[in-house]
């Protein structure tokens, strides 16, 4: 469970504060009761019927109904969150969903739901936003009746149990503690403390058991139930199920286990007030951060216009803004050695009604130094956008991709669809509830305008973010200081006129979109009449080049997915090596940035990164017609890179100063980072990768340039609309690029895991202790693995239970199963910041114990329905070409060249029973049999409590 901020491109508004003024009470926007399938405009690649139903008690609900599906999902969703808060208990909305979940009247054991679902293959969560509260869950689809019985009830007969709230303000306040060290969370924090006076975003959130406690004037217990009372009302509910069960069942579902949840006809009180006033605009903002950074934040006050959601004007700035063409507002503050990066990004609701934009940029130390110059290139750029920007050629671009991205619809998985439409169902009609994400509407320059008006650089807030700002004011729940300062008039007409000095360009024309639709007959998979390959097979395979080609056997459509590594064992020799191609890596994507750009613009997703070891590779997805011409322009830009000293030494920084911030990455982040250098021979610690990054020269990465290209294999994987011809031609195209003297190598892949134990103590700048163990077995066996994974199945659960809930331990509680070149094993990771890492060890052991009781006594047929469970979620037909490919793409990483790791690990699974399991845990838990890794991160500020 946890508390989570959504930014959404269509409209929505925000409960407000009971008793907040400058509210409106408003009846929720009517829309038709019932939409018919045959009226909800869905891509023609989507498979799944849609329905949308009032219920009698006034509440929404949307069935989906996709027959291929062997996972039910279903997302409830309450128009009521944070901005609620009473200021008499700041958190109380937090408290409220973390207490829903404690059993109910027909189910009163408080971790049932959980044990249910664990059972049926099945996951849960909740997080509370600001303007609602989604509680989600899917399970098996033959078990879709029944948890459904189950979840309604925590709308019509929830216990509460009291005895469980002292242990529920445990996990909120230890979810606190992890995050009050947290940059950005102290962002969030200094920006709602400089909101305009008496608004409800004043009101701390997340809450602790500082904030979350019993007052005068109120008593947390009764006024977190008084407000489930008033707003958990049928009328502020949406709700979302995904389903195998066709439509009118799903309908008699819904209204047999949701009408009897009670409608208040609780109206819904919409935040007007604003955000931001003239009194909290025009000011200079300074946050000392933790970490280093040197960051630069425009923000603007927003308040779009809920009659035209269909209109997306921000997509069209954004698109705008985003431009590397030549000459832009990213090029000119990029080439002026100014800035490493920039973005723009919109939360239109924050504040209820209304919220902001903001532009940021993340700086050089020249750009550090030269502010002014960087605000007033934005000023002359969208000054430039004003006055010749707003253009139908530009808009016609925007309309074709989504036109596009609509018609190629990839369809999410049940839970991700589930999560993302029930709140939207509160601002958007049924009927396009699909469509609305790719409509932009029809060419509107008042919108356009409307939207550019609000940047106003005379009416903005200006962030300055870096760990060597000097600031005063303290913040209350979070670590971090900031302060305030009004912008002199003097600065205001100093960036005008550096503005008018500051000549830019517009975007041109993008030569990538095809003007043909998506879908018509030149653009048909060419897959379809050549021959099907149902699994990767070699296309090309000799010394220096290797190239595996797979067609979908679910999906006729004009996407695809290829990617290329320039495999070599340069990186892996040795640290200096390792560094030099990490900054190769980064000189490379500088390089490609408008090709890439272009390519995003286009629909196409082009990314410039890293394999295993450093290993550079490129990968395409999306519409195919352009890959084989963009896969080779972008190889060719690696081949024919110059290494530019003063992009070098840009590029060095910036990593040195990302590697110094890992020392303040959360506790668990930095366990996982030690236990791969444990385990890894070429993981080298962040500490040890900046120690040889300061003494990495200009020269060094040229050599290493000049080595990787003189001694390497290329390997490529397709997936997807290619034929064979295709590949073959792509390799020949990709070593004709390759220098003359280039020797062919064979394909490298890390030498294997020798598992042996070890441990290690790192010490953070916390208040908290994580630890994180592994129990290695010391021979090769997907057998083995496989009981692994069923055994965690039933042990995550009641482990979470225990030690989170029972013995309020830490907010982070989990154990998961994993394997290295086939060696299996059983992680745990705790967070605790009552318990240090002993007292955590003695709790997982004697857990360890109950645990061993329990599973002599477990039915047999428990196992067999949880293994059933398990193979009917990993035989799922796939919802879209890249869930397809998945399995084969990883096993080619791996260098399994077989890929046949999903059928094997099916295979493994259908012969596990009960005893297997039981032996397995007898197995890995037992010193004698296992090499124990175990990973210690204690926080320098971390005081144990009594415990109980």
């Amino acid at each position: 469970m946890k508390l989570k901020s959504l930014k959404y491109i269509a409209a929505a508004g925000l409960i407000t504060l009971a008793g907040c003024t400058q509210t409106k009470v408003t009846q929720v926007e009517s829309f038709p009761e019932y939409v018919a399938e045959s009226d909800i405009i869905k891509s023609p690649n989507d498979t799944r019927q849609y329905r949308f139903i009032t219920l009698e008690n006034n509440m929404r609900v949307l069935l989906v109904s996709d027959p291929a599906t062997q996972t039910a999902a279903v997302s409830l969703d309450v128009r009521v969150g944070s901005l609620n808060n009473p200021v008499s208990q700041p958190g109380l909305l937090h408290y409220l969903e973390h207490m829903l979940f404690l059993g109910t009247k027909s189910y009163p054991e408080p971790d049932g739901f959980n044990k249910f679902l664990s059972e049926n293959g099945g996951v849960r969560n909740a997080y509370t936003a600001r303007s609602n509260t989604n509680y989600y869950y899917q399970v098996v689809d033959g078990k879709l009746d029944e948890s459904l019985a189950r979840f309604s009830e925590f709308f019509t007969a929830p216990l509460f149990d009291k005895t469980y709230s002292e242990k529920e303000l445990s996990a909120i306040d230890n979810e606190w503690s992890m995050r009050k060290s947290d940059d950005q969370f102290a962002r969030m924090l200094i920006n709602n403390q400089t909101s305009a006076a008496g608004h409800p975003i004043h009101i701390f959130s997340m809450g602790n058991k500082q904030t979350l406690s019993d007052k005068t004037d109120s008593e947390l217990y009764a006024q977190m139930r008084e407000f489930y009372h008033i707003y958990y009302s049928a009328n502020l509910m949406n709700l979302v199920i995904v389903s195998q069960a066709g439509l009118d069942e799903l309908a008699q579902l819904a209204k047999q286990h949701f009408a009897a949840i009670k409608n208040h006809n609780t109206p819904e009180p919409l935040v007007t007030a604003k955000g931001l006033t003239k009194n909290e605009l025009n000011q200079h903002i300074y946050q000392k951060t933790i970490n280093d950074i040197k960051q630069l934040i425009l923000q603007f006050p927003y308040k779009i216009d809920n009659y035209h959601w269909q209109d997306k004007p921000f997509t069209y700035v954004h698109k705008l803004f985003n431009s590397k063409d030549e000459n832009t507002l990213y090029d000119y503050l990029s080439k002026q050695g100014l800035i490493n990066g920039a973005g723009i990004g919109m939360d239109h609701s924050y504040y209820g009604d209304n919220g902001y934009i903001e532009i940021s940029y993340s700086l050089t130390d020249k750009g550090k130094n030269n502010k002014d110059q960087i605000i007033a290139a934005t000023q002359a750029y969208f000054k430039l956008i004003q006055n010749q920007g707003i253009q139908q050629s530009y808009f016609a671009e925007l309309q074709q991709v989504m036109h596009n991205n609509f018609i190629n619809f990839n369809m999410p998985s049940p839970l991700r669809l589930a999560t993302h439409l029930s709140p939207m169902l509160h601002t958007q009609p049924a009927q396009y509830i699909i469509k609305g994400l790719f409509d932009v509407g029809e060419f509107s320059e008042q919108q356009i305008n409307q939207l550019l008006s609000q940047i106003d650089f005379s009416q903005m807030r200006v962030w300055h973010r870096g760990n060597d700002i000097t600031a005063t004011q303290q913040l209350t729940y979070a670590d971090g200081q900031f302060d305030t300062q009004a912008i002199s008039q003097a600065e205001l007409k100093q960036w005008q006129q550096q503005a008018a000095a500051i000549n830019l360009s517009l975007p041109d024309k993008n030569e990538l979109l095809q003007t043909a639709d998506a879908t018509n007959a030149d653009s048909a998979p060419s897959s379809a009449t050549a021959e099907k390959l149902l699994k990767p097979t070699a296309i090309v395979n000799k010394k220096g080049a290797y190239a595996w080609l797979a067609h979908s056997q679910h999906f006729q459509q004009n996407q695809g997915y290829i990617e290329l590594t320039l495999n070599s064992d340069l990186a892996a020799s040795n640290i200096k090596q390792y560094m030099a191609a990490d900054i190769l890596k980064h000189l490379w994507t500088e390089a490609t940035l408008a090709q890439t750009n272009a390519a995003q613009q286009a629909g196409i997703k082009v990314s410039v990164g890293e394999g295993m070891d450093k290993n550079l590779k490129v990968s395409l997805s999306g519409p195919t017609e352009q890959h084989l011409k963009l896969m080779t322009s972008v190889f060719s830009s690696l081949i024919e890179l110059k290494v530019d000293e003063r992009i070098f030494n840009q590029k060095k920084d910036e990593a040195l100063a990302w590697l110094t911030n890992r020392d303040n990455d959360p506790l668990t982040a930095q366990a996982q980072k030690e236990m791969g250098s444990l385990i890894h021979a070429t993981a080298w610690r962040y500490h040890e990768q900046a120690k040889a990054l300061e003494q990495l020269t200009y020269q060094d990465v040229v050599e290493h340039h000049k080595k990787l290209l003189a001694n390497n294999a290329l390997n490529l994987f397709a997936f997807g609309n290619y034929q064979q011809a295709d590949i073959s031609t792509i390799m020949d195209t990709l070593l004709s690029k390759l220098p003359t003297n280039r020797q062919a190598a064979d394909l490298y892949y890390p030498a294997e895991v020798k598992v042996s134990a070890a441990q290690s103590q790192l010490t953070a700048e916390h208040t908290d202790v994580a630890i994180l163990q592994q129990y290695w077995l010391p021979e090769k066996s997907l057998k083995k693995f496989s009981q692994i994974l069923t055994l965690n199945a039933l042990y995550q659960p009641m482990f979470f239970k225990t030690l989170r809930t029972d013995k309020e331990i830490g907010y982070v509680v989990g154990s998961s199963p994993m394997q290295i070149n086939q060696f299996p094993a059983w992680g745990f990771m705790v967070q605790s910041k009552s318990h240090s890492a002993e007292q955590i060890i003695e709790q997982i052991n004697a857990f360890n114990q109950q645990f061993a009781a329990q599973l002599k006594m477990l039915p047999a047929a428990v196992v067999n329905n949880l293994t059933a469970s398990i193979i009917q979620q990993i035989n799922q037909p796939p919802k879209n070409i890249y869930q397809e490919m998945h399995a084969f793409l990883a096993d080619f990483n791996q260098g399994n060249f077989e890929f046949d790791s999903r059928e094997t690990l099916l295979a493994n699974l259908q012969q596990v029973t009960l005893a297997d399991v039981q032996n397995i845990f007898a197995e890995v838990t037992d010193p004698e049999k296992h090499q124990l890794y175990r990973v210690e991160v204690v926080g320098s500020k971390f005081e144990p409590a009594k415990v109980k």
